[in-house]
Parts: C-alpha cells; structure tokens; sequence
C-alpha cells in the first residue's frame, strides 16, 4: 500500500474499503475528488435522486477540477434555498471543511519545500 493516495490517469482515486494503517497523506487532486464524490452524492440525496456509487464519480483532471466544485457549489446552493435548517445535515459542511483545511495545509507544506 502506498503511503500516498492520488488519482490514477483514469480519473480514478486509490481506495481502501477500510482504513489502511498508517492512513496515506492525500494528494490536492485526491482530496478535491473526495469534496467532489461528497458533494455529488450528497446532492443526489437531497434532490430525491438515485446516489451515486463512489467509483462513478471520477475525477475531471486538473484543468477542470475547480470547474467542477464550482458546479457542484452552485447546485448545493439552489438546494440550501428550500431547505430549512432542521433539514441540514452537519456532516457535509464538517466533511468540506476538514477536506479544504487539509488542501490548504498541503500547500503551505508544498510552498516552503520550494
């Protein structure tokens, strides 16, 4: 098992069904397909529809990849227009933040290697 999880050539991520030990750091483009799959499923969910599995959702490439979250953005916010906070559930916003801070952490360390 690597120590790192990334997106293959495919679009695909590396997966593990349970947790490998130790847990491999995350690429940018890993973790921006995990806030992608999240989304994605989460808006099937509140839009009625049929959730996707995990492996249909591949990542876009790095050329679109921001696209895509601000698609995937928008559409989460026409569905936050009809919903009332009693509908909301905690985990997608605490899965966003800890995937954005994990970004964002990424980075720093990606700067002061440079």
């Amino acid at each position: 098992m690597s120590l790192c999880w990334t997106i293959r050539p495919d679009g695909t991520p590396d997966w593990a069904d349970t947790e490998p030990d130790p847990v491999p750091v995350p690429t940018i483009a890993w973790l921006t397909w995990h806030i992608g799959w999240w989304w994605s499923v989460a808006l099937d969910h509140a839009n009625g529809r049929t959730p996707r599995e995990r492996t249909e959702i591949v990542w876009p490439g790095a050329e679109t990849a921001v696209a895509w979250l601000r698609a995937l953005r928008e559409e989460w916010l026409a569905v936050l227009d009809h919903v009332t906070d009693a509908d909301l559930d905690a985990w997608l916003n605490a899965e966003l933040m800890k995937n954005v801070s994990e970004i964002g952490q990424l980075r720093m360390q990606r700067r002061s290697v440079v």
